[in-house]
């Protein structure tokens, strides 16, 4: 595509990076909400969420290399950036959500901060998303699943048998 076209439509790189980062998000939060209409198990919602969260090795396409390029992008732009929080309050929110609602019912241990929880189970999956995208052998050969990871650090967490 002519940058000239992209420029008509979007008017500058940013602009596109919000658009294309927007598009994303709102995709990945929709398949999120989705996921916990169907089971009332706490742990099974949860796994859910992070099944999508989390990038599977055949996931170093354009949407995980969406993601960390509006990183990069945020660092430097108070907009991007405050888009950026916005998306990971909702993620946190549904996370937490699942993780209050465990707790409630006894599903999951009782000493837990939700918040906390949802913090670091959100965290882990961005952080594991880094070597997916540069394509860390040790995560994209076909070995451990990357959701498999942050789900058995999740049961850890929250005291759950799989």
């Amino acid at each position: 595509m002519p940058v000239s076209t992209l420029q008509y439509f979007f008017g500058n790189r940013v602009d596109l990076l919000h658009a294309a980062f927007d598009h994303v998000a709102s995709q990945e939060l929709e398949a999120m909400a989705d996921s916990l209409r169907d089971s009332a198990d706490p742990w099974e919602q949860l796994r859910r969420l992070l099944n999508i969260g989390v990038p599977h090795s055949d996931q170093t396409d354009p949407v995980w290399r969406t993601w960390v390029e509006y990183w990069r992008a945020a660092i430097r732009d108070d907009e991007l950036r405050e888009g950026t929080v916005t998306v990971y309050r909702r993620w946190r929110g549904l996370v937490e959500q699942v993780v209050r609602t465990g707790i409630e019912s006894g599903r999951f241990r009782s000493d837990v901060d939700p918040a906390l929880a949802a913090f670091q189970l959100t965290a882990l999956a961005d952080g594991i998303a880094v070597p997916i995208v540069l394509q860390d052998p040790f995560l994209t050969s076909g070995g451990t699943a990357p959701a498999e990871i942050v789900i058995d650090v999740a049961a850890r967490l929250l005291d759950v048998t799989q």
